[in-house]
């Protein structure tokens, strides 16, 4: 199962074209101080314990600590206030499809099952993706006329298994590539940007994220306030 929080309605956004080296500034989103709950600079583990999360192999990171206690039920973790460039991809503001195509190692085009679901009490819809139809049945709704559709996606290419080794993932996970092979795109395509930053909004079950490239940690000073 893969949920993707930028694919809604079963396409990405493409809302500008990049040209040359640097990210249009309709691409960048400024976000200087971010905070981080856990591991504070000196203990960071690779990998988060060889668990693939959101923001792939970033420093996840948000404006809203607060709401990602509420939401993870923390409990105690040290939280982390983190000052820096703070320039982040957002996806929104580029054609995801166009970008991807570029890390040919990391991920490779294939067309799975989706079905769209409600994300919140208002009744907003998100989009959940799987392998295959059978899958997406159990997650699908046929009495409010949410069933089960083909679309284009990403498989996981021969290089991301490399990836993940090299950051300290103990398992390669075939069913969240994106978040990964964005993240990389990023670092090798736009160096000069920190990482992407997946979401904007407060929601039940969402706040505001973003993830660091490890590479880019090194720009950031670390100061820890309180608890999460």
């Amino acid at each position: 199962m893969n949920y993707l929080p930028w694919l809604i309605g079963g396409s990405a956004v493409a809302l500008a074209t990049r040209k040359g080296r640097r990210a249009s500034q309709r691409a960048v989103l400024r976000k200087p101080v971010v905070y981080h709950c856990g591991d504070g600079p000196g203990k960071l583990r690779r990998g988060a314990g060889g668990v693939a999360h959101q923001e792939g192999h970033g420093l996840s990171v948000t404006t809203e600590p607060e709401e990602w206690t509420r939401i993870a039920k923390l409990g105690g973790a040290p939280r982390w206030r983190l000052d820096g460039p703070g320039r982040f991809l957002d996806p929104s503001g580029i054609d995801v499809d166009a970008a991807l195509a570029r890390v040919p190692d990391l991920v490779v085009p294939t067309t799975r099952w989706a079905v769209e679901v409600p994300m919140d009490e208002e009744g907003t819809l998100g989009e959940m993706q799987f392998d295959t139809r059978r899958e997406a049945m159990e997650e699908a709704d046929p009495e409010d006329g949410l069933l089960p559709y083909k679309v284009r996606s990403w498989a996981a290419g021969p290089g991301l298994a490399k990836l993940l080794r090299t950051h300290g993932y103990k398992r390669t996970s075939t069913e969240t590539p994106v978040p990964f092979a964005l993240m990389e795109y990023t670092h090798r395509f736009h160096p000069e940007l920190d990482g992407v930053w997946w979401d904007d909004d407060v929601w039940e079950w969402g706040a505001p994220r973003g993830g660091i490239h490890p590479a880019r940690l090194k720009h950031w000073r670390w100061t820890q306030e309180g608890i999460c």
